[in-house]
């Protein structure tokens, strides 16, 4: 709770200059908490999904993911914000694992050489 005291309270002799500061955190606190519960609750639809009463195809996971990765996004960019980029080291560490993501959820169709394979053409 500290933390969040230390990051809006506002110094005796705030000019404009430091009004503005001061709108521009809060205003980034407020979107960090919205992403947040915009992804949290995409995470639990796909959760739920994944419980194996209901159907969903490769765009829902394709756009769900999209969503998500965008979300934490915007969550990691505001709290750069906030923290006067406090946080930078997030970004790489965000690169590698939507890099990871990317890899697994690639599209692949490897049909394997077997004896079983019949050319089209001959």
């Amino acid at each position: 709770m500290h933390f969040l005291r230390s990051l809006f309270k506002k110094p005796p002799h705030q000019d404009k200059e430091g009004e503005d500061a001061f709108k521009e955190k809060y205003l980034s606190f407020q979107n960090l908490l919205n992403k947040n519960n915009q992804v949290l609750e995409i995470m639990a639809d796909m959760e739920e999904k994944l419980s194996g009463e209901f159907l969903f195809d490769r765009q829902y996971i394709e756009s769900n993911t999209e969503a998500v990765t965008a979300g934490v996004k915007d969550i990691i960019d505001s709290l750069n914000r906030i923290s006067n980029d406090k946080y930078s080291a997030l970004n790489a560490k965000f690169n590698r694992i939507v890099h990871e993501i990317k890899k697994t959820t690639a599209r692949k169709k490897e049909i394997p050489v077997s004896g079983y394979t019949i050319p089209l053409l001959s």
